[in-house]
């Protein structure tokens, strides 16, 4: 990946324009929105599901069933729904951004899992979302990259239109 101009990579598919860094706000905005919803809707359901049974068992089964849901729920829903478009598996809020994650190596859409990974590098272990935009911002390749990219071998882009 070599960069001729700023803001511009090049990916065995093509070139093209690294995501700007308000691109990348609205999208986490959108994202954690919908997964403050799912994470709420799965509580209801939980505290429902407990309140109709007397057994302990079955309201920590509630509980526990609703709640896992309620974390993974909108990452199942918008991969299922995003998964039919032309850039691949991706979040609601990348979609209305316009933006998507390439693999740096194939300049393909990346899969769920590696998503996932690369979401948890960007919101644990690298020093979490707001250090990650400082990093991204600060880029001396211009590409936009965040520590994150960089260990997953990933680049957000802007869906060519």
């Amino acid at each position: 990946m070599t960069n001729a101009a700023r803001g511009v990579v090049h990916l065995p598919t093509g070139t093209f324009a690294v995501a700007t860094l308000g691109q990348r706000i609205r999208a986490r905005s959108v994202d954690v929105a919908c997964k403050v919803v799912s994470q709420l809707c799965g509580v209801a359901t939980g505290a429902a599901g407990a309140a109709l049974s007397a057994e302990p068992l079955t309201r920590m089964l509630c509980w526990g069933t609703s709640l896992s849901m309620g974390f993974v729920g909108y990452d199942l829903l918008a991969m299922r729904i995003t998964g039919r478009r032309a850039w691949g598996k991706t979040s609601f809020g990348r979609q209305l951004a316009g933006i998507v994650v390439l693999d740096v190596r194939t300049g393909q859409p990346v899969n769920a899992v590696r998503q996932r990974i690369r979401d948890f590098f960007g919101n644990f272990v690298t020093g979490g979302v707001f250090w990650s935009y400082v990093q991204a911002s600060r880029d001396p390749h211009g590409t936009m990259r965040a520590w994150h990219d960089r260990i997953c071998g990933t680049c957000v882009v802007q869906v060519p239109r």
